[in-house]
């Protein structure tokens, strides 16, 4: 039985953002981390997103992404949308086996969920070259107890103040770069400000939250 459309829906299908969301299909770049619980909760409020990633899952991923033991070894962005299809049914994402390139499509709602500085900056110039057709773009960067969200529209734009080359990333160690709360918050709150924008495009430039502190920071 597939539970696109209001059916599976029925509690939440009188917000504003419900009716928009049913017609998009958002672009989600990364099946990690972030982008496993991403594609999951767009595909439980009803967009159907489309999904790049070219890794294979591994037993490191386990700990930190929707996915199972089964699929180690197979492409990401197949097995997630084997996953939310045995649990919502055909038809509720795409999956595409590649990595995101200079000649890939540009998405005018496009949500970044990889850990690639140079990915971010052509995901957001690819959007960016939409010109007066782009909408939202939502970037998600996480560590194993924070994370930050990043979002550009037509009409709040900072998002450059906050890109920076790789090497100047801060190094954490490899043990300690993900959690499944960690991921799943920051997917909830890449979500949440997707369907805000839906429904008043009212929407933060930056939200923080650092979860040793139990802190959330929104600009």
């Amino acid at each position: 039985m597939q539970l696109k459309g209001k059916m599976g829906r029925a509690r939440f299908s009188k917000a504003e953002w419900f009716e928009p969301l049913q017609s998009l299909n958002p672009l989600v770049i990364g099946a990690g981390g972030i982008g496993s619980w991403l594609g999951h909760f767009l595909a439980r409020a009803g967009a159907v997103p489309i999904i790049y990633d070219m890794d294979r899952y591994d037993t490191n991923n386990i700990g930190g992404q929707l996915c199972k033991i089964k699929d180690i070894g197979e492409n990401k962005a197949i097995a997630l949308q084997k996953i939310i299809s045995d649990m919502l049914g055909p038809f509720v994402i795409t999956s595409v086996n590649e990595e995101y390139t200079e000649d890939s499509a540009a998405y005018a709602y496009t949500l970044c969920a990889v850990d690639d500085m140079n990915v971010r900056k052509l995901a957001y110039e690819k959007w960016l070259s939409l010109g007066d057709e782009r909408e939202i773009f939502i970037d998600g960067r996480m560590g194993a107890e924070l994370f930050q969200v990043y979002t550009a529209t037509k009409i709040r734009d900072e998002y450059m103040n906050h890109w920076f080359p790789p090497e100047e990333a801060m190094g954490l160690p490899c043990a300690y770069k993900a959690t499944s709360h960690s991921g799943s918050m920051t997917a909830s709150v890449m979500v949440n400000i997707l369907t805000n924008y839906l429904s008043n495009s009212v929407v933060p430039s930056k939200v923080s939250y650092f979860g040793q502190l139990l802190e959330m920071e929104i600009q």
